[in-house]
C-alpha cells in the first residue's frame, strides 16, 4: 500500500509496540495503514484529514508512549488572502523541529497542527506563521 496516496502522519516511537497496541490504531475509522519505519517513526496514513481520526490516534499513541506531550490542535489563521499563502504557512510549519503534521485551509482560515508542546510551544508556533505576515490566533 501507497502511504503517499493518503494523508501521512509520522510519529517518533521511543518503546516497543506490541500486535495488540498496534491493531488499537489500526482499528480506528479513518486509519487506513500503520507502518514502522527504520528511523524509528511510526507512520500512519489516513483517508482523509479529520481531527477527530489524528486525536484518536494520540490518545492510543499517548498511552503507549508514555511521557510522550504531542496533540492535535486547531487554530484560527488571519491574514491569508489565498490558497498560496496557505501552502506557505503550511510550508513552513511542517519544517519546524516537534511539529508532525500541518494542515492550512484558506477557506476556512484554519491550522490544524499535530505538535509536541514540550518541543514546541502555541506562541512559538504563532512566531513561525508570524514571519510570513499571518496571524496564528492562540487562547
Amino acid at each position: 500500500k501507497n502511504l503517499y496516496k493518503m494523508i501521512a502522519i509520522s510519529l517518533p516511537v521511543h518503546h516497543n509496540w506490541n500486535d495488540g497496541q498496534l491493531q488499537k490504531l489500526k482499528d480506528i475509522n479513518g486509519v487506513a495503514e500503520v507502518v514502522f519505519t527504520t528511523d524509528q517513526q511510526l507512520e500512519i496514513g489516513l483517508h482523509e484529514l479529520i481531527l477527530d481520526v489524528i486525536s484518536q490516534i494520540l490518545i492510543v499513541f499517548n498511552e503507549i508512549e508514555l511521557n510522550s506531550s504531542i496533540l492535535v490542535k486547531k487554530f484560527e489563521i488571519n491574514n491569508l488572502s489565498c490558497d498560496g499563502c496557505a501552502n506557505s504557512a503550511m510550508r513552513i510549519l511542517k519544517n519546524q523541529i516537534g511539529i508532525y503534521f500541518s494542515h492550512v485551509s484558506f477557506l476556512d482560515k484554519s491550522a490544524s497542527i499535530c505538535y509536541d508542546e514540550s518541543l514546541i510551544s502555541s506562541s512559538e508556533l504563532k512566531n513561525v506563521v508570524a514571519q510570513l505576515g499571518y496571524d496564528l490566533v492562540i487562547d
